[in-house]
């Protein structure tokens, strides 16, 4: 079973400067699922709808 403890991720995050980039580095894209390798600055409204599973 998965078990995931938002409350000390969302801790851990705030400890840093930069919260959004580390979560994003982390997860591997942006909290609006834009992929962190596709837009390494930040959440890109204009990707919506990206084929993120297209690894060719």
């Amino acid at each position: 079973m998965l078990y995931q403890d938002v409350g000390a991720f969302e801790a851990y995050l705030a400890q840093n400067p930069r919260p959004e980039l580390l979560a994003a580095k982390l997860c591997g894209r942006w909290r609006d699922r834009t992929p962190i390798v596709v837009s390494p600055d930040g959440e890109d409204s204009s990707l919506h709808g990206f084929d993120s599973t297209n690894f060719q």
